[in-house]
């Protein structure tokens, strides 16, 4: 009698929960990947429509749904302009790529007006002293009805907070550095933040004013190591304007009392 074969135990099957996850974060890292290449070599430009899914997805080699949540993060991040009945396209611009990123950046780190002053100073220094050299008479118009607009409004009121960033805003785009122009226009909220701060502990609005006119006046007659010095001077005020608000806040209590 033939002796029965032994019993083999079938191996565990591997949670098929596990597969799918890893193959779909592959498959879309290499969907972005493969999308980086089209804009880096000029197949696909900025602000220019991409194929219709079906195509692009048969261009890439990939999955409509893979592809669809590809492009989903993309617009999330701000790199596509989705507009329901004209397609998808690439973006014009990096304007909006790091925005949000920023936004997070400022929500989980919780930076203090300190922070954002120190951050201002490094970037807008070297802004104020490029926009002296590269403004152009646009470029000034602009500055100058923000000034206008500043010494106008109702001293720490909106409108004057409003004025002061545009300001700021003008003098960034004067100096034509786009790398720093687009993290200048991700720190506008914190820059108007930071702008309250300092206004809270403001005391000499006239030396506030007069040093937001020495700034133009050195980017108006061209003066790149002026204007640095100036919006360092700025900078240096609006530390000590901040300080000064904090102390008021945050009185010291008197010896010997509770």
């Amino acid at each position: 009698m033939p002796s029965a074969k032994p019993a083999t135990k079938k191996p565990a099957a591997r949670r098929t929960s596990d597969r799918p996850r890893r193959k779909r974060k592959v498959v879309g890292a290499g969907v972005l990947d493969q999308l980086k290449a089209m804009i880096a070599s000029g197949a696909l430009l900025p602000g220019e429509k991409l194929p219709a899914e079906r195509e692009l997805a048969r261009q890439l080699g990939v999955s409509r749904p893979s592809l669809r949540e590809t492009l989903r993060t993309l617009a999330v991040m701000g790199a596509l302009d989705v507009r329901h009945g004209s397609g998808t396209q690439l973006a014009p611009s990096s304007a909006n790529v790091l925005s949000s990123s920023f936004e997070i950046l400022l929500l989980l780190d919780q930076p203090t007006a300190l922070d954002l002053y120190e951050t201002r100073e490094l970037i807008e220094v070297h802004l104020a002293g490029r926009a002296a050299e590269r403004r152009q008479a646009e470029d000034l118009r602009t500055i100058t009805q923000a000034l206008v607009d500043m010494e106008a409004a109702k001293p720490k009121s909106r409108a004057a907070m409003e004025a002061n960033l545009r300001f700021h805003a003008a003098i960034a785009a004067a100096a034509r550095c786009v790398v720093l122009a687009r993290i200048m226009a991700c720190l506008y909220d914190a820059i108007r933040a930071s702008i309250h701060s300092a206004s809270l502990g403001a005391d000499d609005l006239d030396a506030s004013m007069d040093i937001h006119r020495r700034v133009y006046e050195a980017i108006r007659l061209g003066d790149a190591e002026a204007a640095r010095q100036a919006m360092k001077t700025h900078m240096a005020m609006g530390v000590a304007d901040v300080r000064r608000a904090y102390s008021r806040s945050h009185p010291t209590k008197p010896k010997g009392r509770s």
